[in-house]
């Protein structure tokens, strides 16, 4: 458009404020990711183990993002949200599987071996599936009635942690235990001598 000399135009109103929202918010999920890597680096000491557990962080993503399709529901700040929230219990889960792993190696004083992981995977699943299934039952009335006063702003939280609980708690029962036994034994075998010696 050719303005006259001193005009100027601006997007403003809620189309503005929600592009500033989710670039305020995807800074701050990225900031709150780098942290978390900081937090599982500074437990472990090792790179291949935090990345185990970040790995996981994507495949919430995935099926976030494939619930949001399906349902075809827009990216919004409320949606974002719900990712931030999801990275976190994703990667909780990883941690859950890990930690457990390393306990039963203590506990048995043997390194780690591929029945020692399927046991610690077995073990863990029930929490794992307890949680998601807990979750995905309060987010249950935000899901069918979305559309209802009061419900329209946290449906796209619902939809984000519905989808990504169901693709992060499928995906990592089995990627988390095989990636630990391509890459980490070692660094799990480490851990484990490590507090049965301090010296070590």
């Amino acid at each position: 458009l050719s303005l006259p000399r001193g005009y100027e135009l601006r997007i403003e109103g809620e189309l503005a404020a929600r592009g500033e929202g989710l670039s305020r918010l995807g800074l701050l999920g990225a900031l709150s990711l780098l942290l978390m890597s900081a937090v599982i680096h500074a437990r472990y000491r090792d790179a291949r183990l935090t990345a185990i557990v970040m790995v996981v962080v994507p495949l919430s993503a995935v099926g976030g993002l494939l619930a949001l399709w399906i349902s075809a529901t827009p990216l919004s700040i409320a949606s974002a949200v719900g990712f931030v929230t999801l990275s976190g219990i994703a990667a909780r889960n990883a941690l859950l599987k890990l930690s457990h792993v390393l306990n039963l190696s203590i506990a048995r004083q043997q390194p780690p071996d591929r029945a020692l992981l399927l046991r610690a995977a077995s073990e863990r699943l029930v929490p794992v599936l307890m949680t998601a299934a807990i979750a995905a039952l309060a987010l249950s009335p935000l899901l069918v009635s979305g559309q209802a006063p009061g419900k329209e702003m946290l449906h796209p939280v619902a939809v984000v942690m519905f989808g990504g609980l169901l693709s992060s708690t499928l995906l990592d029962s089995f990627l988390t235990p095989w990636l630990i036994e391509r890459y980490a034994m070692a660094a799990v075998d480490r851990l484990r001598r490590q507090a049965l010696d301090p010296s070590y």
